[in-house]
């Protein structure tokens, strides 16, 4: 990730020759070096060499010596036995030498460090295979091996063995490869191992290492546990059945890695549990359930490259609370709005771009400075189908190119140049300006880039060429070019390596061009302080077209007078710069309106002319109605209730520096609509309306300073759902029906509550009389009398209900009916006393066929009156046989009494429709007719 590596070996080959003299002259002398000897081990057959097998070596040799052997496959368990000796290869530099001479034993441990061997017991340049190395306690070099097909770990600790690890390969081994080591594993190549992962449980510095394709059945393919700081590896596709694909737990700095291509089932497909800082890494094509990038990471993450991840739940950073800042977040995957930022974090100064539809979920929200803009890099990564477009599981990632790009200068580590591309991302210069920043190259803005290259010798140029000087390498307060400078140049001549700020032309050395260019720049004195420059106001618009200033008062640092120069930077239309003057104040006029316009100020002595730095861009918009312009909506009119709706204007930026007053307009001209007046709130609820209605609005905005009003937002229209019918619903009774006289009927429904807010109506309906005579329509009152009625007759009715205004009706109420009474309480009689028309007497009928059963009582009664002039009813009654007519409307009555002379005695009386009874008539006896 950055060059320092790169820097320090060019420093130290400069020192290289002096080393090695120092080195012989003090060998030179006897009482500083003691005396070590060599011993050859050949198990070929040679007969030169000094020994068969190398445990005999090291059992003959002593603390010093050096035992070198030859190529060949030596079965021989290895015992180190705590001296402090070399056992190397022939050639430990040369991979085929390393690859010939092979140790390995079939039990055991092939090679033991047992007995508190130290950093002088090396084990260099072979081939280890069967059973790997195991460390008791002890420090030993293991380095410039190849350590494969241990079926065991490949290198095992116990009690707390620090060895240091370097520059081996270790592959194919199971179930670790490094397991419980505590010292420092330095440029190997760690791959194809597993269970149990790569490196499992260390202490000391995690640097320069290849750890790809291990598995680990549980957490931590890659590493788990490593506590020490974990700085430029290279760590892909590795995979956890568990949790941390890449690396799980510890709590040390991570900075520096190239982390992508990594698998974890559940959380973290790169990172989980870690309690240390993660910085200026590659966080890239990884996956997880939850934080396909990150999981459970409690400290700070910064400045980071944060792409092309796949979470399969939520999250690309899971429940990460620390501080995330200045990274690029941007082109993850996952189920739509679920690939952002998961759980409340302290974000700021970060690159959101591209995450799926959401940057933020579980809690996590938008922070200062956080950007949503396309990041622009170099070339983008990207997901392989590997073939099969339906099945995700068998893709693979493809790396890309994260410097973004820049008009200035972006640099290219295929070509080892810095290239010029025709766009400028917007992550340069955007990053928290808390952070330092001086190990980015001129020019640069005075602050941090977002993403993994800020703050390194990789990071995209800035195009504020004003800030700084591309001759001040050593970064001083004062910004002064002077003999600091010159000795930083001749230190670096002349290296032909790009990568180096000394490199002031940026072209790959450092040579004379370099420093003319320093010359050119040449600035020993302090300029006038303040340097950078600062404001006493910043800029501030005092009308449509006028925008003023001042500098800070500014001291001279040759005991001369302060000339301050003005700069706009915004190129808008109108602006003008202002030359060295001895004023402090400025004014900007001409301006378009309603445009930002930026400026820039610094200072000079009069005398030696030396100028200080540029302050900070500080912009000002000239007068206008606030933006936006015309309004917008951030939620159209939405009906909330039958009658109200709700609406929220876009919350506008003032331009005067004051607040924003919003005018709410209702256009429909629909009953119970209404305007908002202005007023502070971009909320309004109109409420009063009417249901089933559509209600249109518009919205402006003014400036509550200077009253600068923009223009009318476009209409939007909301609906007002139908209001619900009166309730109770179906309808009820107060009182039910109820006979108020012989004619008329009374009752009244229950009092209903309207539903749209309206009056209620009422409508009853006499189920009875069915032609609608009787019913009574529509009206106000919930009282009903029916008249006209028949007397004792039943009567039945139902009841409903509507809203006055919408007319939704309720159901009817349940069917409840009464009956008239009747008005008269005179009985009927027969006038003159004559009951009978023709008395009862026994009529001789034949019948067909003949029978011996042919007789009949037949009767007329005699016409009753009746003062209420009603129908009649006329009842016949046999007393002393079991006939009787029971009431009936005739007259007249038989009784078949199949023989004669039966002698039966009757009487007639006649009732009126109020069942008032006649006086009966006198009993006569029935005899044949005459």
């Amino acid at each position: 990730m950055s060059n320092s590596a790169d820097v320090l070996r060019i420093k130290e080959d400069g020192y290289d020759y002096m080393k090695k003299m120092l080195f012989i002259l003090a060998c030179l002398t006897p009482l500083v070096c003691a005396r070590a000897d060599v011993y050859t081990v050949d198990c070929g057959g040679d007969p030169a060499a000094d020994f068969e097998r190398i445990q005999d070596a090291i059992d003959f040799a002593s603390d010093g010596d050096t035992i070198v052997v030859k190529p060949c496959t030596y079965q021989e368990n290895i015992r180190f036995k705590g001296k402090r000796i070399e056992v190397t290869s022939l050639y430990p530099d040369i991979s085929v030498i390393v690859e010939m001479t092979v140790i390995t034993a079939s039990s055991d441990y092939t090679v033991r460090f047992d007995n508190g061997e130290t950093s002088g017991s090396v084990l260099t340049g072979f081939t280890i295979t069967g059973r790997g190395i195991h460390c008791n306690g002890s420090s030993p070099v293991i380095s410039k091996n190849i350590i494969t097909n241990c079926n065991n770990n490949a290198i095992t600790g116990v009690n707390y063995p620090h060895p240091l690890i370097e520059k081996n390969t270790i592959t194919f081994n199971g179930p670790i490869a490094i397991d419980n080591c505590l010292g420092d594993i330095i440029e190997n190549e760690i791959t194809h191992n597993g269970n149990g992962g790569a490196i499992h449980i260390c202490d000391g510095d995690v640097m320069g290492n290849v750890i790809s394709y291990n598995i680990n059945a549980s957490d931590g393919g890659g590493l788990f546990y490593c506590t020490g700081q974990i700085l430029d590896n290279v760590i892909i596709c590795n995979e956890a059945g568990g949790d941390g694909g890449a690396i799980y737990g510890g709590g040390s700095e991570i900075a520096g890695n190239t982390i992508f291509g990594n698998k974890a089932a559940d959380r973290g497909g790169g990172l989980c549990a870690r309690a240390g800082t993660v910085d200026n890494n590659i966080i890239a094509g990884n996956r997880a359930a939850y934080g396909s990038a990150m999981a459970d990471c409690s400290a700070g993450i910064r400045n980071n490259t944060i792409t092309g991840n796949r979470v399969k739940i939520a999250g690309t950073l899971s429940q990460c609370p620390g501080y995330i800042e200045n990274n690029i977040i941007a082109f993850n995957e996952g189920p739509v709005g679920m690939a952002g930022i998961s759980g409340v974090s302290s974000n700021s100064y970060n690159c959101f771009w591209n995450n799926n539809g959401n940057n933020f979920i579980g809690g996590a929200t938008q922070g200062e400075g956080d950007l949503k803009a396309d990041p622009c890099f170099a070339m983008t990564g990207h997901w392989d189908a590997n073939g099969t477009d339906g099945d995700p599981n068998d893709d693979f990632w493809i790396e890309g190119d994260y410097h973004v790009l820049s008009e200035n200068g972006r640099w290219n580590g295929t070509v080892l140049r810095w290239v010029y591309d025709s766009s400028t991302s917007p992550c340069i210069d955007a990053g928290f300006d808390y952070w330092d920043w001086k190990g980015e190259y001129w020019p640069h803005g005075g602050r941090i880039n977002q993403g993994c290259y800020g703050g390194t010798s990789q990071a995209s140029m800035s195009p504020l060429t004003v800030v700084g000087n591309v001759a001040d390498l050593n970064l001083d307060d004062e910004g002064l070019v002077d003999f600091h400078d010159l000795m930083l140049l001749a230190q670096m001549w002349p290296y032909d390596w790009p990568l180096l700020r000394e490199d002031l032309d940026r072209n790959g050395r450092v040579d004379f061009a370099d420093y003319a260019v320093l010359v050119a720049n040449w600035q020993p004195f302090p300029p006038p302080t303040p340097s950078p420059m600062t404001w006493k106001s910043e800029p501030n618009a005092i009308s449509t077209s006028e925008i003023t200033m001042e500098a800070a008062d500014a001291n001279s640092s040759d005991n001369s007078t302060v000339e301050y120069r003005f700069k706009e930077i915004s190129g808008n239309p109108g602006a003008s710069d202002r030359d060295w003057h001895s004023s402090q104040i400025h004014m900007d006029t001409g301006l378009s309106q309603g445009l930002e316009y930026c400026y820039i100020v610094q200072a000079r002595n009069t005398v030696n002319l030396v100028e200080t730095k540029w302050s900070v861009a500080k912009c000002a918009r000239t007068w206008s109605p606030p933006s936006p312009n015309p309004m917008t909506w951030a939620t159209a009119p939405n009906a909330t209730s039958w009658s109200s709706v709700t609406m929220t204007a876009t919350s506008a930026v003032a331009t005067d520096g004051g607040g924003v007053e919003y005018f709410f307009d209702e256009i429909s001209g629909k009953p119970g609509g209404s305007d908002r007046d202005w007023d502070a709130s971009p909320v309004f609820t109109d409420t009063g309306l009417y249901d089933a209605s559509t209600y249109c609005y518009r919205v402006k905005a003014r400036n509550a300073g200077n009253k600068l009003v923009t223009g009318w937002s476009a209409e939007r229209c909301a609906t007002t759902p139908a209001a619900p019918p009166p309730t109770p619903d179906p309808m009820a009774w107060s009182t039910p029906p109820t006979a108020a006289s012989y004619s008329s009927i009374t009752m009244s429904a229950s009092v209903a509550t309207p539903g749209d807010g309206s009056a209620v109506e009422y409508y009853f309906q006499n189920v009875t009389v069915t032609d609608g005579s009787h019913d009574r329509n529509w009206g106000s009152s919930r009282v009903y009398t029916d008249t006209g009625l028949s007397m004792r007759t039943q009567y039945c009715y139902r009841v409903k209900a509507r809203n006055q205004r919408n007319h939704r009706e309720t159901g009817w109420s349940p069917q409840l009916c009464a009956t008239t009474p009747c008005n008269d309480t005179t009985p009927p009689y027969f006038p003159g006393g004559v009951y009978w028309e023709s008395i009862p007497c026994e009529q001789d009928r034949p019948v067909v066929p003949p029978t011996q059963c042919m007789y009949w009582v037949v009767m007329t009664a005699a016409e009753a009156e009746d003062d209420s002039g009603g129908p009649l009813q006329y009842r016949f009654v046999n007393t002393n046989g079991p006939a009787s007519s029971g009431w009936q409307t005739s007259r007249y009555y038989e009784y078949f009494i199949c023989f004669s002379h039966k002698g039966y005695d009757f009487y007639v009386e006649a009732r009126d429709a109020c069942e008032n009874v006649s006086t009966a008539s006198p009993i006569i006896k029935a005899w044949p007719c005459e």
